[in-house]
């Protein structure tokens, strides 16, 4: 897990959308990428934690990409798997 920074919106009920992510490349330089679509998102709980698990789509340097978010419903972290 990685921690990762996320803009996501949140509607009058309470649902989460994230809407883009800033990774660290291997050169540790940071790119932003607009999340181009959520496939599905679902509740989980490990250990006592609740989350909810986001697979969503990126477009880098014209290759679409998935990636699995988690956010963490306790400590409102965000967190690349």
């Amino acid at each position: 897990m990685i921690p990762i920074d996320v803009n996501a919106t949140f509607n009058t009920l309470g649902a989460i959308k994230p809407i883009y992510v800033r990774m660290e490349d291997d050169s540790h330089m940071l790119h932003t990428y607009k999340i181009q679509g959520v496939e599905f998102s679902k509740e989980d709980k490990k250990a006592g934690i609740n989350t909810i698990v986001f697979v969503c789509y990126i477009e880098d340097e014209g290759i679409q990409k998935q990636l699995k978010l988690s956010y963490n419903l306790n400590s409102h972290k965000w967190v690349l798997l």
